[in-house]
């Protein structure tokens, strides 16, 4: 298994020279909202190649160009929620795939009645955005089928763009809980942060949950598992006692636990 930081998810098989994958800044008038662009590149896409997704607090516009053998190629414009839990899914017949990650609270101005109930759930844009997306349909497959991330991605930001002057920024308190749990990988507690911030428990609660569709709870823990994650660095003898004290776990039952819990597998079947 192979731990790919930029996508936040486990490869199961061997992806040597199967993908080439790349990071990219957002546009700038779009950046106070989307956190970066990810390219995904498929060099066979005719190969099964199994990937675990892991759980994760942020909100993706993903565009996937779907080609098979027996069917003509096409697109899909997907809006995916953050996710409580892992999903394998298997990137065969996807030869190119353009991720939009959102920031923490970034994907509710565009999207804002739909965040509270986004958890682990996808939207088609299609249904989302119907005049929009019939706007830019025929341009988008084009581009896709050249395998030409860079038009791909000045449609949708040209999509986005045409909502700006409608949006309301990232509401303040979500960046000040997002500041303190990227600063303490201590085991923090929700009650603890509100205390920080000087607001109540329950206020907090709502707000994340409002803005970002998922629990602060659920944000701690996801963010305590991509901590451990990187740390573990697919070293072949790793220390996990002092990679859960580090990560912020009460100690290594604690983190096989968790581990059991959001991605099926514990820590020492990821060296299998």
């Amino acid at each position: 298994m192979f731990y790919e930081q930029r996508l936040h998810e486990i490869a199961l098989e061997t992806i040597e020279n199967q993908f080439d994958i790349t990071e990219l800044p957002p546009h700038p008038l779009l950046s106070p909202f989307i956190q970066s662009y990810i390219i995904i590149y498929n060099h066979d896409a005719s190969i099964s190649m199994p990937w675990l997704i892991l759980p994760e607090s942020n909100t993706y516009l993903i565009l996937h160009f779907i080609q098979t053998l027996h069917s003509s190629p096409g697109i899909r414009l997907s809006l995916i929620g953050p996710r409580s839990r892992f999903i394998e899914i298997d990137r065969k017949q996807r030869r190119l795939t353009i991720l939009l990650r959102f920031r923490m609270g970034g994907a509710h101005a565009f999207f804002s009645k739909l965040m509270p109930e986004l958890t682990d759930e996808s939207v088609n844009i299609k249904e989302l955005w119907h005049d929009e997306f019939l706007e830019y349909e025929e341009a988008l497959l084009n581009a896709a089928k050249e395998l030409s991330y860079w038009k791909c991605l000045e449609i949708l930001e040209k999509i986005l763009l045409k909502k700006l002057h409608l949006l309301k920024n990232t509401h303040p308190g979500i960046k000040i809980f997002n500041k303190i749990c990227q600063s303490n990988h201590e085991t923090l507690t929700v009650a603890e942060i509100a205390s920080n911030m000087g607001i109540s428990e329950r206020y907090l609660r709502k707000l994340v949950k409002d803005q970002t569709g998922i629990s602060p709870k659920a944000i701690l823990k996801i963010q305590r598992l991509t901590y451990s994650l990187k740390l573990w660095g697919h070293s072949l003898e790793p220390n996990w006692a002092a990679i859960a004290a580090e990560a912020g776990y009460f100690d290594q039952s604690h983190m096989i636990d968790e581990y059991q819990n959001l991605i099926g597998r514990s820590p020492g079947k990821l060296l299998k």
